[in-house]
């Protein structure tokens, strides 16, 4: 009874009035409790003085009832939520009825005001004619009557457009033929221009040797920009930001343009030329375009026919430009040369991926170390731009390859290259100033790694299918790789390595003889 008034004083504290079935479900919980509670403690025989069978069956009898009480409320409680639930649904049924009759009539509203709206916007051919105002026209010489006269008006107005125009004309007429003119001029000065310009190259032809003799770079120096001109943007921005540092901070780097120069230069007038909107494009491009919109479009069903579609556009994801920018690293003061740097443009998924090279290249040791990893998150292991992530379907999703793509698409290179991606690298903006000071540094690192590795595994340097795994418990601010070899058909894992951004210069090398194996100490 004390949990019952209890409970009915918070109810009426909070302002909430109990039915009067659920206030006697507790009351009758505790009568029956205490009835079992009883029947337990005689049947056990713990009371002092037994009571008779007769008795222990009419407690029994008193239990039951009161399980049938209980159940007598179950079924109020049942009656009276079916009673609100009806309730509740008709009040629902006339609140729906009522919102519809609300839209219907915002409807009706919406649409007196549009054609209130196109009424008053309502324009004919005589309201966009502009007309000289009314107070620069000058006063004519009738009587103030017919000066008053709105219509006279509008037509001393609209005559004195007419004059107007017919003197622009003329005007226009007399324009055209001195631009026609001055046309002719200009394509007789284009074509002096021209055999100048011959004239010029073959000068500079024969003054090449005098310039190899006297240090002069102006003939090469411009025909590497004619070259330049037929990189993509993306690699012209980078090749002219690389050739601008070199000549102001840093003398030991080359900047290089390789590939099909003929290609690109084809590529580029192709592009540079627009079709005539009367030419057709020719059946190829009409059922490479048919075949794309059949699988974009939403109605179509997703199966064989589309993963076979999406196959086949996907042949075309990894297609690079004729032209690469090759950057190479030199030693401190120029003497020799340490790593190369070669940089493509992905013309589909219009990215740029960088293929990494170390000239003096270490044993068992990847080239994709002496990139990875320069700033922190950057493994360029996916796609920068987000547009690629729906190149895929939904049972083919898009995955980078760095295998057919001939590169990592690192974040920084997007950035030197003027693409401004969204990346985890932040909104900084990068620029080569430490990008040869990093790598440099990098190639310090990996040159010790390989005698950290040779010392402590002697036969590192005679293993064969060594393999390095970077790992998935990867701390943003280093890389971690396992490094394991195969031997006598068995996977054995030799060690693991942490290797630090730059411009750190030692990598933690933990050696292990097989995965299961506790590693000892870190070298460092």
């Amino acid at each position: 009874m004390t949990s019952v008034s209890s409970s009915s004083g918070a109810a009426a504290k909070d302002g909430k009035h109990l039915l009067p079935h659920i206030q006697a479900v507790d009351p009758a919980c505790d009568a029956l409790r205490q009835e079992i509670h009883r029947v337990k403690r005689q049947h056990s025989g713990k009371e002092a003085a037994p009571t008779p069978a007769a008795k222990r069956l009419k407690l029994s009898k008193k239990a039951s009832l009161q399980f049938l009480e209980l159940q007598q409320l179950q079924r109020a409680c049942c009656a009276h939520s079916l009673a609100r639930k009806q309730t509740t649904q008709e009040a629902k049924i006339s609140m729906d009825r009522a919102c519809l009759d609300l839209q219907n009539v915002l409807y009706e509203v919406r649409h007196f005001e549009k054609q209130i709206a196109d009424c008053e916007a309502l324009e004919t051919k005589y309201q966009k004619v502009s007309v000289i105002p009314e107070s620069e026209l000058k006063a004519p010489s009738e009587d103030a009557v017919h000066v008053m006269d709105p219509h006279l008006i509008m037509l001393r107005r609209l005559n004195f457009e007419l004059v107007e125009r017919k003197r622009l004309v003329d005007e226009e007429k007399a324009l055209d033929k001195e631009l026609e003119e001055a046309e002719v001029e200009h394509a007789k000065e284009l074509a002096e221009l021209d055999l100048l310009n011959k004239e010029l190259a073959t000068a500079l032809k024969v003054t090449i040797p005098l310039q190899t003799r006297l240090g002069i770079t102006n003939a090469s120096a411009r025909e590497q920009n004619e070259k330049a001109s037929l990189l993509p943007e993306p690699l012209f921005v980078l090749y002219k930001h690389a050739v601008g540092f070199a000549r102001t901070y840093e003398k030991e780097i080359e900047i290089d343009i390789v590939g099909d120069f003929q290609l690109a230069a084809t590529t580029k007038s192709s592009a540079a030329t627009a079709l005539p909107a009367e030419q057709s494009i020719s059946d190829d491009v009409a059922a490479s375009l048919d075949r794309e919109n059949s699988v974009d479009d939403m109605d179509v069903d997703v199966g064989q026919d589309s993963t076979k579609a999406h196959a086949d556009r996907s042949a075309t994801y990894y297609s690079r430009h004729s032209l690469d920018v090759v950057l190479t690293i030199l030693a401190p003061g120029g003497n020799g040369h340490l790593a190369k740097l070669v940089f493509s443009y992905l013309t589909n998924l219009q990215i740029v991926v960088v293929a990494a090279k170390m000239l003096t290249p270490v044993a068992h040791i990847p080239a994709k170390l002496f990139s990875a990893g320069l700033f922190p998150g950057d493994v360029g292991h996916d796609s920068p731009n987000p547009a690629n992530a729906f190149l895929g379907s939904e049972s083919d999703p898009f995955r980078f390859d760095e295998v057919k793509a001939g590169g990592n698409p690192f974040a920084w290179a997007q950035a030197l290259c003027g693409m401004e991606y969204p990346s985890r690298l932040g909104d900084g903006r990068y620029y080569l100033q430490k990008l040869p000071t990093l790598l440099r540094a990098r190639i310090e690192v990996l040159k010790d790694l390989g005698a950290k590795l040779v010392a402590a595994v002697p036969t590192f340097a005679k293993l064969k299918d060594v393999d390095w795994k970077l790992s998935e418990e990867n701390d943003p601010a280093s890389l971690k790789y396992e490094i394991s070899a195969r031997q006598a058909e068995e996977e054995t894992q030799i060690a693991v390595v942490v290797l630090p951004p730059p411009p750190a210069t030692t990598a933690t090398l933990v050696l292990r003889q097989n995965a299961n194996d506790d590693p000892t100490p870190p070298t460092s």
